[in-house]
């Protein structure tokens, strides 16, 4: 309960935590392997995952939530599937990015400037490493995934007001708008 001034619980802590990272730099899958010297380097420790007991579970949330898949030894940040559910409860239309982007960090809140997100960076100064933009890697990449399934349809140049500027590798890339293509019929 953010509002209530309690934090949020370990696992969206950690889940902001990971959607904040490169989804081209995967985790070793052992606790040893890296995980607790990032975690402890961000002091995120006490807040998230504290030891390799809850690595485990964490990992399984992250899997089971659809923020990771794992391959022999790595953890991968993966959101397609919870980004995908997301979007499948969108109305089939064209918005500005930026209110496709607000829409989905509503209902992932652990998302670049989610609610989650903002705690994490503000509150425990962990910061997602944006800049100027609106989002990031995590985003972006898979908003790319979604257009290659053709749920979603990405315009360039076609609303200013609307653009959303995602940080990608130490540049930005600007997106004006997002066609839902796939969706069900919720309001």
């Amino acid at each position: 309960d953010l509002e209530g001034g309690d934090g949020p619980s370990d696992v969206a802590v950690g889940l902001a935590w990971l959607t904040s990272r490169n989804p081209r730099e995967p985790l070793a899958k052992s606790w040893d392997d890296g995980p607790n010297e990032e975690l402890q380097r961000l002091n995120l420790l006490e807040h998230s995952v504290l030891n390799q007991t809850q690595w485990g579970h964490f990992r399984r949330w992250a899997f089971d939530l659809g923020f990771a898949t794992e391959s022999k030894d790595r953890l991968h940040v993966d959101i397609e599937p919870v980004m995908a559910a997301s979007v499948r409860e969108m109305r089939a239309t064209r918005v500005t990015a930026k209110t496709f982007v607000d829409k989905v960090v509503k209902a992932i809140p652990v998302l670049d400037r989610g609610l989650i997100a903002d705690y994490v960076e503000t509150q425990l100064e962990v910061p997602r490493g944006l800049g100027d933009a609106v989002a990031g890697h995590v985003l972006y990449h898979t908003i790319r995934r979604l257009e290659a399934r053709k749920m979603v349809e990405l315009e360039r140049g076609a609303d200013a007001r609307g653009t959303v500027a995602f940080a990608i590798q130490g540049d930005s890339v600007a997106i004006d708008a997002v066609t839902v293509l796939e969706a069900t019929d919720a309001t």
